[in-house]
């Protein structure tokens, strides 16, 4: 099954918001990503603790895209939920949305999420990559806070 041109990164955060945000990457951008990718159905950490030296700084064309919000939503700070449920909720609104974009059938496409918690949670069966929030394009956005 071929890789969208697409990806997607989700994000939340505690008291600001919830969003799932894309962006199209060239072929040569997808494959260095792609090729991160252990295995089909794993998960890749592109942050490597070796001395805290970045693997991403092959990725650093990441951050230089100017990702689109495709859903935003507020998040109440207090509300009793921990981080890392909101945290999936971002990751589950980022699957609904692919599933009703008839544009996306039939193609895998690849998900940037800080939460390695929820990536460990739902790495069986999926492509995800972990990334350090510093690094997460949707983690800026999700920090907005709603008025």
């Amino acid at each position: 099954m071929p890789f969208a041109k697409e990806i997607m990164a989700s994000d939340a955060s505690d008291g600001g918001i919830g969003g799932v945000f894309s962006e199209e990457f060239s072929e040569e951008e997808r494959r260095k990503l792609i090729d991160a990718v252990e295995w089909k159905g794993s998960y890749t950490t592109l942050f490597k603790a070796e001395g805290v030296k970045c693997k991403l700084d092959a990725f650093d064309f990441i951050m230089e895209k100017d990702f689109e919000d495709l859903l935003t939503y507020p998040l109440e700070r207090g509300d009793g939920r921990h981080i890392n449920i909101k945290e999936a909720q971002a990751l589950w609104e980022t699957a609904n949305l692919v599933e009703k974009r008839a544009d996306l059938k039939n193609k895998r496409v690849l998900v940037l999420c800080d939460s390695s918690v929820v990536v460990g949670a739902v790495a069986k069966g999926r492509t995800s990559m972990w990334v350090p929030s510093a690094v997460n394009p949707a983690d800026c956005p999700s920090r907005r806070v709603q008025s």
